[in-house]
């Protein structure tokens, strides 16, 4: 729905100062993990941690901000690259898949000053955070185990399975991909 000037939110019940509290104290969950994932020690358990906060954090999308945004993009890539050293299982990382999917989509950089900048910057976002997401999925998958993640932003589905010496594959690339 559209709400009305000065409400916001799914049922336009929030007026501006509620919805600047909200947003503000989002941003600050954010900040607060993200301080976090530099003083912990990535093991399996703590990575897991870490996506279930990111998860509660960011589920209510529409209290993020531009900046949270570019916090939230960042506290991905740090737990991802964290997984990826502490051998968190693929069962485990999927669970980044909603919080992907939270990244806003009028995220924009400082400098762009059109629509077609701002696209472009969101899909430039998403395809590196989904490729490094991709990645780390494929790197535990065993022989023909398939991942399939859903959002309303994207879709991935990666799989695992054997080739023989000499064999190559490819894969059709969407525009986005390429």
């Amino acid at each position: 729905c559209v709400c009305n000037a000065g409400y916001f939110g799914a049922s336009c019940a929030r007026t501006t100062l509620a919805q600047q509290s909200r947003v503000t104290a989002r941003r600050a969950l954010l900040s607060s993990l993200s301080e976090l994932l530099i003083a912990e020690y990535p093991q399996q358990e703590t990575v897991t941690s870490w996506i279930g906060m990111l998860t509660s954090i960011v589920q209510v999308n529409d209290e993020l901000s531009n900046e949270s945004g570019q916090e939230l993009v960042t506290v991905l890539q740090t737990i991802m690259a964290a997984a990826q050293t502490g051998a968190v299982p693929t069962e485990v990382v999927q669970g980044l898949s909603s919080s992907i999917g939270s990244i806003p989509t009028y995220l924009k950089p400082s400098q762009a000053t059109s629509a077609a900048a701002y696209q472009a910057y969101f899909e430039n976002v998403m395809r590196t955070v989904l490729q490094q997401y991709c990645e780390l999925l494929a790197s535990d998958l065993t022989v023909q185990q398939q991942v399939l993640a859903i959002e309303p932003t994207f879709r991935v589905v990666t799989s695992s399975f054997y080739v023989r010496d000499g064999t190559s594959i490819s894969a059709p690339l969407l525009p986005i991909e390429q």
